[in-house]
């Protein structure tokens, strides 16, 4: 079910007592997020999972790269990248996952003209 994550509209991110559960998609325990849609249970999967094995990740690899680059260009940190344009931490793929997501919400509640 991860890998068909077509919208974030449905990831919420985890109570930081809650951090570093197993992914369900890589199984390392570095999940901070959860996604609440159609599973009978809780489903929770790490920022790099969502980036780069979800439908979602395949359709907007301009938009996390540009991310990236925005959250560079502003001087608050380096972001390491793979060769493939990765994210090699999973911590900063949360945090980019974590302002992408933002970034919806707050498109999503701006009035409609």
């Amino acid at each position: 079910m991860p890998r068909q994550i077509a919208s974030l509209r449905h990831l919420k991110p985890l109570p930081k007592p809650s951090w570093n559960i197993n992914c369900c998609v890589c199984d390392k325990p570095q999940a901070r997020w959860e996604l609440r849609v159609g599973a009978p249970g809780p489903v929770f999967i790490c920022g790099a999972c969502v980036l780069y094995g979800s439908d979602w990740g395949q359709t907007n690899t301009e938009l996390v790269l540009e991310t990236v680059r925005n959250i560079e260009a502003q001087g608050k940190r380096k972001l390491p990248l793979t060769e493939a344009g990765k994210l090699t931490s999973p911590t900063d793929a949360d945090d980019v996952l974590g302002v992408i997501v933002l970034m919806e919400m707050t498109v999503r509640r701006l009035p409609k003209r």
